[in-house]
């Protein structure tokens, strides 16, 4: 009998464990999103970062990473339930600077969200994007070398889950 009794609850621990359990988001340099803004600004800042918040809002907020290496721009958009969107945008003076950046980023990317992306067509060397469509939320990397050369990376909370 307590073996039995032991055996009911061990499975129920192990389906409470493996369903029903809280989402995963995705990840902005090993921050939830999830996290409320002002939590996200103070561990990019505790991390060493330099950010720049003067141009923002309570619904909106554009951080500039200060950076010797590159010139980084992130915006990040929230709404009740937290933050809905991250853009960071990798400014370069040449385009082979960020036609070099997209594949490193873009098998980063692979390997943290594992399988493959789909691919929009078109574009050449110059313009190309790559989308991941996970459980944690979707992910883009674009590049987009046209008047200026960018590389963005795009990470969006699926609002459907």
């Amino acid at each position: 009998m307590k073996k039995t009794l032991f055996s009911i609850c061990a499975a129920a621990a192990m389906l409470a464990a493996c369903g029903g359990g809280e989402r995963e988001y995705l990840n902005f340099h090993g921050l939830s999103m999830n996290m409320p803004f002002q939590a996200l600004v103070d561990s990019l800042q505790q991390r060493g970062y330099q950010l720049d918040t003067a141009r923002s809002d309570s619904a909106y907020a554009k951080l500039f990473i200060i950076d010797d290496k590159q010139n980084i721009t992130v915006d990040v958009a929230t709404d009740t339930m937290g933050i809905t969107y991250i853009i960071e945008e990798y400014h370069a003076t040449y385009n082979d600077s960020t036609r070099h950046l997209y594949p490193v980023v873009y098998k980063q990317m692979q390997n943290e969200l594992g399988g493959k992306p789909w691919l929009r067509a078109g574009g050449g060397d110059d313009h190309k994007e790559a989308v991941f469509e996970t459980e944690k939320g979707i992910l883009e990397v674009n590049l987009k070398n046209t008047n200026l050369p960018l590389l963005q990376v795009v990470y969006r909370r699926d609002t459907n889950k």
